[in-house]
């Protein structure tokens, strides 16, 4: 599928799916570099592996099976990344845009300066992470394959206030991805829904290929280890999974638990707030409970746990926790903006933005099918989504992004 590529995957800060596409493509012989934030190379990771601190577990889980001859990490820019971060999560957006600019802008240049020697058939690069190595890159053979995984930076504001409107000024993280997906050759999305909103904007479509990611193994292993311990079908609970924020749609997931409130059926919000909804705290309670992010395996465990998913969202890339949701066998109540394959009247249903209502009548429909039926498309559902979103449909759609540099 890649043996006839060598490819330098840029995979930019955190925990990101090129860093999966990565060991992939060195399990094929077809990596030839790969660039990132701060990783820990086998000593340090050895260390990392016997800490009990979450930051130190995080950092560990970054490390892939790539040999470390042939990563290139950046662990200076980590710093103002994470104060970026911070200072979002704070709502203080003058030190977060100044911040995010420092990180961007030098991790960028420590890309360029690792690619000068190296001349890769793809550079396939993350959205925001590329600037002057593009340059590099393609002076150096490469051909350019942009990686975005959200809806247009210039219809996401528009859509997350409900007005529509396309965005006259960018912040500093959107301007600088703007500018790489205008650069790059070739743009791969992660669903139909965000290649429709690059098409809305201008690109042309046929440079543009959609690879919606996979969910990851170990993670169905532990949905699979929870589901035997499961009797979520008698007893439904309501999920709602993701950072707690008006772009997820945690306002509208709120308006529908206070909407079917009863001991019958309750609803589990499972995040830490974002500042624009943190005034919705003050509506939990009763039979509407929250409990912060947790981890992976706890995720696994409560959907393993759940019936219904709801997951309201006004604009992502393709979510993965619906994804994942999916592969559980829940019932997913979510919006066409969320990039799903979710197939409405089957998997669960694709209710309008902000309709808060649609997503009590689907709870409702859902609740007047039987148990044998409940478990019926719970099965099927689970079946037809690890059928699509694994990793090897995620290659074949990635190689066939990669063939487009022939055409």
């Amino acid at each position: 599928m890649f043996d006839s590529y060598n490819v330098a995957i840029n995979n930019g800060f955190g925990q990101f799916h090129l860093a999966r596409l990565a060991e992939n493509l060195e399990a094929r012989g077809a990596l030839r570099l790969f660039l990132t934030g701060a990783y820990p190379r086998r000593k340090l990771a050895a260390a990392l592996a016997k800490s009990r601190l979450p930051a130190l577990q995080r950092l560990d889980a970054r490390r892939i099976e790539v040999p470390d001859r042939k990563v290139k990490s950046f662990w200076l820019g980590e710093g103002p990344h994470q104060i970026a971060q911070i200072a979002r999560h704070k709502g203080l957006t003058g030190i977060s845009e100044s911040s995010t600019a420092i990180a961007l802008d030098s991790y960028r240049s420590f890309a360029g300066h690792a690619l000068r020697h190296t001349s890769p058939d793809i550079y396939h690069f993350r959205a925001g992470m590329g600037g002057s190595s593009l340059d590099v890159a393609r002076r150096n053979g490469a051909f350019l394959i942009c990686d975005h995984s959200i809806v247009h930076p210039r219809l996401l504001k528009g859509m997350i206030d409900g007005t529509g409107e396309r965005a006259a000024r960018l912040s500093q993280l959107w301007r600088r991805v703007e500018s790489d997906m205008e650069q790059a050759d070739h743009l791969l999305v992660n669903s139909d829904f965000v290649a429709d909103t690059c098409i809305e904007v201008g690109f042309d479509a046929a440079k543009i290929s959609v690879a919606y990611t996979g969910v990851d193994p170990l993670f169905l292993d532990s949905l699979d280890a929870a589901a035997s311990e499961s009797n979520r079908l008698d007893t439904p609970q309501v999920l709602f999974a993701g950072t707690l924020e008006r772009r997820k749609g945690v306002d509208v997931a709120i308006a529908a638990a206070k909407g079917t409130n009863s001991p019958e059926l309750p609803w589990l919000f499972m995040g830490n707030w974002e500042p624009d909804a943190r005034y919705l705290e003050n509506e939990v309670g009763g039979y509407i409970r929250h409990v912060p992010r947790a981890g992976r395996m706890k995720l696994a465990a409560t959907l393993a746990a759940s019936a219904i998913f709801v997951f309201p969202s006004r604009a992502e890339g393709s979510a993965r926790v619906v994804a994942e949701a999916l592969c559980a066998g829940c019932y997913v109540i979510t919006t066409k903006n969320a990039g799903s394959i979710v197939r409405d009247g089957i998997d669960g249903r694709v209710v309008a933005v902000g309709d808060h209502h649609g997503i009590e009548m689907a709870i409702a429909e859902y609740l007047a099918l039987g148990i044998e039926e409940r478990a019926r498309r719970a099965e099927s559902t689970k079946v037809y989504a690890r059928s699509r979103l694994n990793e090897a449909a995620y290659s074949s759609s990635v190689a066939s992004a990669y063939s487009a540099r022939q055409i």
